[in-house]
């Protein structure tokens, strides 16, 4: 079925529907709200009754009516995260729960193909793979990935301090640092790093960079 000769359109009485280049319906009027970035993998995000589902093209269900937005997907991702009793769970495009609805927030990284997710309960984070075990505990205060050296480490705060880690949970810089970022605007692969008020450019070592 090709996606580029269908069109989403909305009737006189505000409902979206789907037709083919010739006019015939392919998707009824029936719906309140319709999304049509997922149409690359032959999927329509649509709302009903107040409620977020998903339907392919043919019409039938793949996600039931029973969520909320905001839903946060992109089209080269395997999943979608979507909300419900403002809880984040994810979606695969099978209609499987992947992650169950018990995160106030989550959030897909893209790398690692394993290590998926981060999450957020209450005012913590931490880091779950696509089978919700625990990567990083949800410990932290704030969770940010980077790209420093050619590898890929996390800046991390706890009780107050910044530190970076591995993926897993090896200190490689400790938390003693009121706060740390990557500054590669200014110098490749450095990091902004503010130590007993004073602020200077380090590299993964700790070491100043001149």
């Amino acid at each position: 079925m090709e996606t580029a000769k269908f069109n989403p359109q909305k009737d006189k009485a505000g409902k979206y529907g789907y037709t083919n280049a010739d006019g015939k319906v392919i998707v009824p009027f029936e719906y309140d709200w319709m999304c049509d970035y997922l149409l690359q993998k032959q999927f329509l995000l649509v709302e009903k009754d107040g409620k977020i589902g998903m339907i392919d093209l043919s019409n039938q269900t793949i996600i039931p009516f029973e969520y909320e937005k905001p839903i946060k997907f992109n089209n080269y991702s395997e999943f979608l995260i979507i909300k419900r009793d403002k809880k984040d769970g994810v979606f695969d495009f099978q209609g499987n729960v992947v992650i169950p609805f018990e995160y106030d927030t989550v959030f897909e990284n893209d790398w690692d193909k394993e290590i998926c997710f981060m999450v957020q309960k209450g005012e913590y984070w931490g880091v779950i793979d696509r089978n919700n075990n625990i990567v990083l505990p949800i410990e932290y205060s704030f969770l940010s990935t980077k790209l420093i050296e050619g590898q890929i480490v996390v800046i991390a705060s706890k009780n107050d301090k910044y530190g970076i880690i591995e993926l897993n949970g090896k200190i490689i810089l400790p938390f003693e640092y009121e706060y740390l970022d990557g500054n590669f605007e200014t110098v490749p692969s450095s990091l902004e790093a503010t130590k007993d008020g004073k602020c200077t450019l380090i590299n993964l070592r700790g070491k100043p960079i001149i």
